[in-house]
């Protein structure tokens, strides 16, 4: 009998590993499948409905008001007490609605109001360059005035040389337009797009009729905080072919600023490229000087940027049309974004 059981040993041996082999397949087939059916049973549980127990469609949008006095209530009701009222164009966050109601989150609470008196709004977030842009002021100069000061003030902090405070400037050869005019209008459409763009801009005046110093100018961007000055003026020539922009900054070794000769040529370089870039206008480039009481006055990187001569009939046609203006407009802001190296937006 021994002696049978030793011979078949090895056959039993390997049936009975056979049916372990099985037997774990089988287990481990039913712990997966419980286990998918598990997850399965959490996805279904954790799977919101699209409407609450309330009765309202969730989301997670904005809306805004399409008029005045809106009554933001505690219920959706119109028997509920109004927490305020909500002027035209206020925007909410709104997490359901119905029928008839907006559910909106204001301060951590829920609200409502009426849906007839809302829409939906896209809201454009602020980005990277914008947060840039908001952080630095601009003064923009817009040269000359109605009337002449011939008044003499010092060309710089402590000099000797004297010049006028402040001059007309030139005269359109064809159309007779003033450059006090001019500029105001040019630095009035730089303005409103480089506000457009997010920057702060101060001006040094915003109608012709003023009474305001070259030194006087220079000074008000730093009592404002500015980071950079920038002068706008369209002179003239005795040579009615001269035309084209020109970019003045001091020099290097300028007796008063030449601590900002750097920055202040960076600036310069920035917005002539790209005025020239965008407008295709005639380059003359950049000339130094310490003769410009605006910008030996100036404790920030300044710059003075002739825009055309109005003695020349091409340029002053060009100074005279909007199109070319707001173009020009765009072309400053564009150098400035690239003076404070900002870049293009994706």
């Amino acid at each position: 009998m021994l002696s049978r059981i030793k011979k078949y040993l090895p056959i039993i041996l390997i049936f009975a590993m056979v049916l372990t082999g099985c037997g774990s397949a089988s287990s481990s087939k039913t712990e997966t499948t419980k286990e998918k059916t598990e997850e399965e049973i959490t996805e279904a549980e954790t799977t919101e409905s699209p409407i609450d127990e309330n009765g309202f469609t969730r989301t997670d949008d904005y809306i805004m008001t399409t008029v005045g006095k809106v009554n933001l209530r505690l219920e959706p009701s119109t028997d509920s007490k109004i927490q305020m009222e909500l002027s035209k164009n206020v925007y909410l966050n709104r997490t359901g609605y119905n029928d008839s109601w907006s559910r909106v989150r204001l301060n951590g609470k829920d609200y409502y109001v009426y849906s007839k008196y809302v829409q939906v709004a896209t809201i454009e977030w602020a980005s990277d360059n914008d947060a840039i842009r908001q952080n630095h002021r601009i003064f923009l100069d817009p040269a000359k005035q109605e009337t002449a000061d011939d008044t003499l003030e010092p060309i710089g902090p402590g000099a000797e040389t004297e010049k006028a405070r402040s001059g007309t400037g030139a005269v359109g050869v064809n159309t007779g337009i003033s450059e006090c005019d001019v500029t105001l209008i040019a630095c009035t459409y730089i303005k409103t797009e480089l506000e457009n763009r997010g920057y702060t801009v101060v001006m040094s005046r915003e109608t012709s009729d003023v009474s305001i110093s070259n030194s006087e100018r220079a000074k008000a961007a730093t009592v404002n905080e500015c980071d950079i000055y920038v002068r706008v003026q369209a002179g003239q020539s005795e040579n009615p072919k001269n035309k084209g922009l020109i970019g003045f900054v001091v020099t290097s070794s300028n007796p008063y600023v030449k601590r900002n000769y750097k920055k202040s040529y960076s600036l310069c370089k920035d917005i002539v490229v790209s005025v020239y870039t965008e407008t295709g206008c005639t380059m003359q480039g950049i000339k130094e000087t310490d003769d410009f009481a605006s910008l030996n006055w100036c404790d920030v990187p300044a710059t003075s940027i002739n825009i055309g001569f109005l003695s020349n009939a091409s340029d002053e046609t060009n100074l005279s049309d909007k199109t070319y203006l707001k173009n020009l407009a765009k072309a400053f802001a564009i150098g400035i974004d690239n003076y404070f190296e900002i870049g293009v937006e994706e």
